[in-house]
């Protein structure tokens, strides 16, 4: 890569040790190999390079280019602003209908759909639909002007053409171009898909869906998103409810939120789409323009853009494009939001949402020119001379902390840490321009300082945003005219010229060749690399080298003392309002990156009784020095305080702020504030398990002693981090009672915060399935889509779970309802035994009390208590009553009783046992007990075995025995 760039290999770049410079010896520069070409700006790169420069002591500078960093800050604002379902849809909604099927025909009909619609319309409708297409392009609304007279533009606009921008995902801001076109015929394009989409349900129009079709057929599908996509009619149909997507994408016009979103983009996004735009112009237009253009950046131009995405809110323009209610009558703030005002409130909190990440992606990313070295020496290029003052005063207080940094001793592991993270300072060309800062003790005037500055800033210009445009360009048409999305190599020349880019749409492949590889001594082994640590690459590694440096200058009187407390920093929220009391300054919170945090000032107003707080318009001469850099070290008795606001539209504001010229303000709820950590507590800040213990010891706490976790050896439960946090939200908010703001704050302590979505699983499907190849491929869709695939295979897991789950239930009810049914059976059976056994008792009593002399009948006289009644004999065997064994009846003293005569010395002798007991509740039991007793005495004896019937069988020979009694 070095050879491509510069035409060089590895060895021209090597620092010989006897060249590397040191502070206090005068020694002349290397000279540099001026780069022919541009490398690819990706982190694969970006770390190569990192290890080339700390590691072998090759002289350079990775700098990326300027189309990333500006859409990178876009897509970030819009997935944590979760836009990025909406993003989606009006994706699809400028994309609609594009395609190489769209013939002339295919125009008529659309046409000849849309004029049957209007024909049926009245008049009023008209007028309304006039005033509509009006406000869609800001325009002002005549209503004296017939409607009839703009039929022939309504018919030839783009929107009724479908000719609008195509968006892709790497044409940087096209898509906000596509959305100014979308936004203008919304109306317009709104009506078209009723009136198609009417046509469409009548059967009017099948040729239109059948040549669609069979071209949306041939698309190729390269799979990388796992979903249930149409490939016949019949399953497009069968998805869009036979009516195509055409119903899709009318569904998502007919919500006029989703056109205030589109409006939020583009009008949030202006200001950094025009540094965009300005940016490259300046740098294609020579290198006095190009020194101009890296000065301004490397002394703060991008606060400007900060500062104007944030401006977006207070202009009335904004306001107006989405229909927000002009200020006619004061309002009373403290009766609480009107209704009228309520769904205005909602909008603007999500632009104010928007707009704050915006600006804080935009301020971190280029942070960086500021608290860098060799970065800052840019400033010493700007034609002001108190620029360049105030850019060598930036650098020789980060000289000063860095050399004091690295003389101070610590073993802490966040000191470490911090100067791990701020990592240019061990790569050779920024210790090297240390050392010349320190040889001219920070001259302004040293021209080995500006030479070197003018070396590494000024040169070709970024190619990156026409390369990328021209190869979406010809990806585009690959796409649309060939049915395996491919092309000849005559093909691709072709259409590169003629390609809008063509200018400088291409470059010849180079490959790398044996001259492009170098061998150095001191180069490590690719085992020894891989375990190595170096500088590491990538956007969030820039913003936290910003960031140690910035925290670096701030405690360097102090020692560096306060390493170890620069995670309270994260105690302040993005998008929330904070107060200094030392400072006297109110600042917005735009965000922390583990070491400092970064503010934008805000200016406070009082009228009357009430405050409130606007932006802050001022700016200083070096722009970079306007923001404020909110060190806070303490959690307790911190100059810090939470200003609880709330947003106002220009409706709710008061007419002294409406004078200063500003439509949107924040209304502070209490002036007072309120301490950092419940805050941030409530707001759901995540803190680690380690600073966590820290709060418990400061708080006087003790450490949970109940867990949730798995079950341990001693049967108690593993304590986790939801427990820690669980019980310092019970300690901060004794009194909260609501369940779901427990646990929402408890999610973000430990950062468990679920995603959910705002659509329906299917739908979000359906609509990825509607995307192109490339913006399928787009990481935000990709995860949108992946996200919305695994919740729908999670709810259709758990309705077959339930499902099956319920079976077996209805399966098991079914199976116990049998078995109740059967024992109730048998149940009553036995019930009906059993009284048969009483009734039959009962008759047997009274017969004996009737008849007393009725035992003499036996034809032995009175029945002696040793003799078995006749009735009772049949429980026993012949050999039985032959040695001696009685068994005898008497209901009101004993129950039943056996009797061995002839029982052996020391063994027991009768055996009686009463009914109605525990043991035997019934008379039955009773007397199959004596039996037992009985039976086993004579097995035991006589070694044999004689067989006792039980059970029903016993109580029907004890009735039959019952009845002979």
């Amino acid at each position: 890569m070095l050879n491509i760039m510069t035409g060089n290999d590895l060895a021209a770049f090597a620092v010989p040790e006897e060249s590397v410079l040191k502070p206090g010896v005068q020694q002349g520069l290397t000279p540099f190999f001026l780069s022919a070409k541009v490398g690819d700006d990706e982190g694969v790169q970006h770390k190569a390079f990192h290890y080339a420069f700390e590691r072998l002591h090759v002289r350079g500078l990775a700098e990326s280019e300027v189309s990333h960093p500006s859409w990178n800050a876009f897509k970030k604002a819009v997935s944590r602003s979760r836009l990025t379902i909406a993003m989606m849809k009006l994706t699809l909604c400028c994309n609609f209908d594009h395609g190489a099927w769209k013939s002339g025909d295919r125009l008529e009909a659309k046409r000849d759909s849309f004029e049957v619609y209007l024909s049926t319309k009245g008049s009023d409708y008209f007028e309304e639909f006039a005033e509509l297409v009006a406000h869609d392009r800001n325009e002002a609304f005549d209503p004296d002007h017939h409607p009839a007279e703009c039929m022939s533009e309504w018919m030839s606009s783009k929107a009724l053409r479908n000719r609008g921008l195509y968006v892709k995902t790497k044409a940087w801001f096209g898509f906000h171009a596509a959305l100014r076109d979308l936004i203008a015929d919304w109306t317009i394009q709104l009506e078209a898909l009723r009136a198609l989409n009417q046509r469409v349900e009548n059967d009017q129009c099948e040729d239109l869906h059948v040549e669609r079709d069979r071209d949306r057929e041939e698309e190729e599908f390269d799979g990388d998103v796992e979903r249930q996509e149409p490939r016949t009619k019949s399953e497009l149909y069968a998805i869009f409810g036979k009516n195509g997507p055409t119903a899709m994408v009318l569904g998502f016009m007919e919500d006029r939120k989703l056109q205030s979103i589109a409006r939020i983009f583009v009008e949030i996004t202006s200001p950094l789409e025009m540094s965009y735009y300005e940016t490259l112009e300046a740098l294609s237009k020579g290198w006095n323009e190009q020194s101009r253009w890296v000065s301004t950046r490397a002394s703060g131009s991008w606060y400007q853009v900060v500062s104007g995405i944030l401006g977006v809110l207070e202009t009335s323009v904004f306001q107006d494009r989405l229909h927000f209610t002009k200020p006619l009558k004061p309002v009373a703030l403290e009766e609480g939001v009107p209704e009228w005002a309520q769904g205005e409130m909602e909008l603007l909190e999500l632009a104010f949402d928007f707009a704050e990440c915006l600006a804080e992606n935009v301020l971190w990313s280029n942070a960086r020119y500021w608290w860098s070295i060799p970065e800052l020496l840019a400033t010493l290029l700007h034609s002001e001379r108190g620029v360049r003052k105030a850019g060598m005063q930036q650098m020789k207080t980060i000289v000063e902390a860095v050399l004091a940094a690295e003389a101070h001793q610590s073993r802490q592991k966040e000191w470490a840490e911090v100067l791990a993270d701020l990592g240019w300072q061990k790569q050779q060309l920024p210790r090297e321009a240390m050392a010349l800062l320190l040889q001219c003790e920070f001259a302004l005037s040293d021209v080995k300082l500006r030479k070197l500055s003018s070396r590494l800033f000024v040169g070709s210009p970024s190619t990156k945003d026409t390369l990328e445009n021209c190869f979406a360009f010809l990806h585009r048409k690959a796409a649309t005219h060939s049915t395996n999305a491919k092309m000849s190599d005559a093909c691709k020349y072709t259409y590169a010229i003629i390609s809008p880019y063509s200018e400088s749409g291409g470059a010849p492949q180079v490959l790398p060749s044996a001259q492009d590889f170098t061998t150095k001594p001191t180069l490590q082994s690719a085992s020894e690399i891989y375990e190595s640590k170096w500088r590491s690459s990538g956007v969030q590694a820039q913003q936290r080298s910003a960031a140690a440096a910035a925290y670096l200058v701030a405690d360097a009187a102090n020692n560096f003392s306060h390493v170890d407390d620069c995670w309270i920093g994260s105690l302040f929220v993005p998008g929330k309002v904070y107060f200094n009391a030392s400072l006297d300054v109110c600042t917005l919170c735009l965000g922390n990156r583990k070491w400092t945090t970064a503010g934008f000032p805000l200016k406070r107003i009082r009228i009357e009784d009430e405050e409130f707080l606007i932006l802050e318009k001022e700016v200083r001469d070096i722009p970079a020095q306007t923001l404020v850099w909110m060190m806070n070290w303490k959690v307790f008795e911190s100059d810090w305080v939470f200003l609880p606001v709330r947003l106002l539209v220009r409706g709710l504001l008061p007419e002294p702020i409406l004078n200063l010229g500003t439509c949107f303000a924040f209304h502070i709820m209490d002036p007072g504030g309120q301490p950092l950590l419940e805050s941030a507590v409530r707001s759901g800040c995540w803190i680690s398990l380690a600073n966590l213990q820290s709060l418990f010891a400061a708080l006087g706490l003790n450490k949970p002693t109940r867990g949730s976790g798995k079950r341990l050896a001693n049967g108690s439960k593993s304590i986790l981090k939801v427990d820690w946090a669980r019980m310092l939200v019970q300690h901060l908010f004794p009194g909260e009672e609501d369940e779901a703001e427990i646990k929402r704050m408890i999610a973000g302590i430990t950062h468990r915060s679920t995603k959910n979505l705002s659509d329906d699983e299917t739908k979000i499907l359906d609509m990825v399935s509607e995307l192109d190849e490339e913006n399928r491929n787009c990481p935000e869709f990709k995860k949108i889509a992946k996200l919305a695939k695994q919740q729908s295979t999670e709810k259709t897991e758990t309705k077959a779970r339930a499902q099956v789950f319920a079976e077996i239930r209805e399966e098991e009810e079914a199976r116990k309802k049998e078995e109740e049914e059967e024992k109730q059976r048998i149940e009553e059976e036995r019930q009906k035994e059993r009284a048969k056994i009483e009734k039959a008792a009962l008759e047997a009593s009274e017969r004996e009390r009737a008849k007393p002399s009725a035992a003499a009948s036996s034809g032995s006289g009175t029945r002696k208590p040793s003799t078995t009644p006749k009735a009772l004999k049949d429980f026993l065997t012949q050999a039985m009553q032959d040695d001696g064994i009685t068994l005898n009846r008497e209901p009101g003293s004993y129950g039943y009783r056996a009797t061995y005569s002839r029982s052996a010395p020391g063994l027991q002798k009768n055996f009686q046992r009463k009914w109605g007991t525990s043991a035997n509740p019934r008379e039955e039991d009773a007397l199959l007990t004596v039996l037992g007793f009985i039976y086993a005495r004579w097995n035991a004896d006589h070694k044999s075995r004689v067989n006792l019937l039980l059970g029903l069988c016993g109580e029907l020979l004890f009735s039959v025995m019952l009845g002979i009694t």
